[in-house]
């Protein structure tokens, strides 16, 4: 149970540091509470709302993980090397991904 107790503080923490040092972390907060919005307001079914949630939660998962690898990749070399521009090109795309989708679907969740 202390382990347990010990991996959420510690995910807490980097939620915190996440918070403070990303801007992109913070403007996808930003965007999370606009899309709350968007969903009260709008006549999406129990269900829409729940996929456009848990996909914008998907983003910011993956911008936190793009946040890491951007980190890590720093850590290792300041300098241009293929290998780590191609990783975090790769997690950035992954966040654009899931921006996609959720324009998607909500752009399709609108027309019907």
């Amino acid at each position: 149970m202390f382990e347990l107790k010990n991996a959420f503080v510690n995910s807490l923490k980097g939620l915190k540091v996440a918070f403070q040092e990303e801007s992109a972390i913070r403007q996808e907060f930003i965007l999370l509470v606009l899309l709350i919005s968007l969903l009260i307001y709008f006549d999406f079914t129990n269900v829409e709302r729940a996929i456009l949630l848990l996909n914008m939660f998907v983003i910011i998962m993956a911008e936190l993980l793009n946040s890491a690898v951007e980190a890590i990749s720093d850590r290792v070399s300041m300098e241009h090397h293929d290998l780590i521009a191609k990783a975090k090109d790769t997690a950035s795309a992954s966040v654009l991904v899931g921006l996609i989708s959720l324009v998607s679907l909500f752009t399709l969740f609108l027309a019907f």
